[in-house]
């Protein structure tokens, strides 16, 4: 004897596992970060402005600004050097600081290290293409090398740009890099 809904049971099984599956592939509200590009020029439209990437550098991170006051860094795009004789590095990061803190102040406090990085350099201030920007650079002993890390400011309004660069201390051309990637902005 056949049971009424015994030849519809199969057919449910397979109708509620493919409901489910598409529920579960088509409701990810995670977010999730932007591409990784390795083109020549990085560009941040939301944010107006682009530089060269140095050559022999690819991109490790990008990260996406949400719209609003941003009260604490958030992270815009890492770049890892590939041809460097030592690890380099170049983070670019945006904050809001209002306008009434100057950028020396501003990266002094905000690039505390533990004990193990000295002050190398102290905050001081320049321009870039015209747009004010502050300088500080540090460095830590790590055995036998020695690393750099630079952290330069620029301010465009209340919002500020980040760029954290480092490298091994022998590496001259991954300090050249970063500075002739961040001299080469455009907003």
């Amino acid at each position: 004897m056949i049971r009424p809904n015994s030849c519809f049971l199969p057919h449910r099984r397979v109708c509620v596992l493919l409901v489910f599956g598409v529920v579960l592939t088509g409701c990810d509200s995670r977010p999730s970060a932007p591409p990784l590009q390795d083109g020549p020029v990085y560009s941040e439209p939301t944010e107006g402005f682009r530089f060269f990437v140095p050559e022999g550098w690819k991109q490790r991170a990008r990260g996406s600004v949400p719209p609003g006051r941003i009260e604490s860094e958030r992270m815009l795009v890492e770049y890892k050097c590939i041809t460097c004789t030592a690890p380099g590095t170049l983070l670019v990061t945006v904050a809001d600081v209002p306008l009434d803190t100057p950028l020396t102040e501003y990266v002094t406090k905000s690039t505390l290290t533990d004990e193990r990085w000295r002050l190398i350099t102290p905050a001081q201030e320049f321009t870039i293409n015209n747009v004010p920007a502050a300088r500080i650079i540090h460095a830590m002993n790590t055995g036998a090398d020695e690393v750099t890390k630079e952290t330069v400011a620029i301010r465009r309004g209340e919002r500020v740009y980040f760029f954290k660069g480092s490298w091994g201390r022998a590496d001259e051309k991954a300090r050249q890099a970063i500075r002739t990637a961040i001299d080469t902005i455009v907003w």
